[in-house]
């Protein structure tokens, strides 16, 4: 580990001058630098985005060693997956700057110019005549979550604000902070999680109910309430999915058949008798039935993995982006700010 963290006194010139803050968290503030010069080697322009941990996110029973490796287990497994998935973001370094006594240590990602939400909220993004653009992120999400599942990776927080999209219209899995790669030798069905991890409107059932739960199972249900937002641009009609506090999600929990899924959920009202034959409205029906409905399923043993929903008629036939030459043969909105 202590080779691939180099050591500098400040951000090293070749990421040239700050530009702005990004966003802050609990554990860290991610900020804009940028260069007069592209880095063509790594496929990238002169912006770079510079993940600072702040020096309060190590505790006080936590050793030096401890630290560095809690934040080196995020670079690993992006450093280990960003070459054979295009759909995670890209990592360049991690190091550490030392002043006085303390060491901040940064990892530096491609910078990306908007976040999913972002786009999705975005008035021409709503008012596309068509589903081609939401289907386009729904495939590119799909395909990047099931690589990680495949290769024993769990997200454990994956939201609209943690999928972000380059120029080009790909779709990135960004912060990994959360996640955990298992073992090889541990069976997808033992892959647990301890606590509640990540945000409140994307949080399993399950993960509010059980001590421990299935961590691949947890994610696939965020990824069922993030496949929603895209599809009918806003949640489902609850807050939280415990059915303890939630009267609306209890009503959720309680229908076992799904019989009453479109009213409960709140997306009834989006399919008029005319609607449902058209190309659009069929579209996002078949979605929701054929893919959403078994990713929201109250069960987690239910829910299908990703290696089964990719073969999906429906998911098979959707046209997405790549950096090579596939395309789905749309302009994607992309304001930056």
């Amino acid at each position: 580990m202590n080779n691939e963290i180099n050591s500098h006194f400040k951000v090293p010139k070749k990421y040239g001058k700050f530009i702005k803050k990004l966003g802050e968290g609990i554990s860290s503030e991610i900020n804009l630098y940028e260069s007069n010069s592209s880095n063509s080697s790594n496929n990238l322009n002169n912006k770079y985005a510079i993940k600072q941990f702040k020096n309060d996110y190590k505790l006080d029973n936590e050793t030096d060693k401890e630290y560095y490796l809690k934040i080196y287990k995020e670079f690993k497994i992006v450093k280990d997956n960003q070459d054979k998935n295009e759909n995670i973001v890209k990592i360049l370094e991690i190091f550490k700057i030392r002043k006085f006594n303390t060491k901040t240590i940064n990892i530096v990602f491609e910078y990306l110019p908007m976040s999913l939400i972002d786009v999705i909220n975005n008035e021409k993004f709503r008012e596309f005549p068509s589903n081609d653009l939401k289907k386009c992120y729904i495939k590119q999400l799909i395909n990047g979550v099931n690589y990680l599942h495949l290769n024993k990776i769990a997200h454990r927080d994956l939201k609209l604000e943690n999928i972000c999209v380059n120029n080009q219209g790909i779709l990135k899995i960004i912060d990994f902070g959360s996640s955990i790669q298992y073992d090889k030798s541990i069976k997808f069905e033992e892959m647990y999680s301890y606590g509640l991890i990540g945000s409140i409107c994307l949080i399993s059932p399950e993960s509010y109910n059980s001590i421990k739960y299935n961590s691949i199972k947890s994610d696939l249900w965020s990824l069922g309430i993030i496949i929603y937002y895209i599809l009918f641009t806003r949640y489902p009609n609850w807050k939280t999915a415990n059915f303890k506090t939630d009267d609306k999600f209890n009503e959720f929990f309680n229908d076992k058949s799904q019989d009453r899924f479109d009213e409960i959920i709140g997306c009834d009202s989006e399919f008029s008798s005319e609607e449902e034959g058209e190309g659009k409205g069929r579209d996002a029906m078949e979605i929701k039935d054929e893919v959403i409905k078994v990713l929201l399923n109250i069960d987690p043993i239910k829910r299908s993995d990703l290696k089964d929903i990719v073969k999906l008629g429906v998911v098979e036939k959707m046209k997405y982006c790549s950096s090579g030459s596939v395309t789905c043969g749309n302009v994607h909105v992309l304001e930056q700010h």
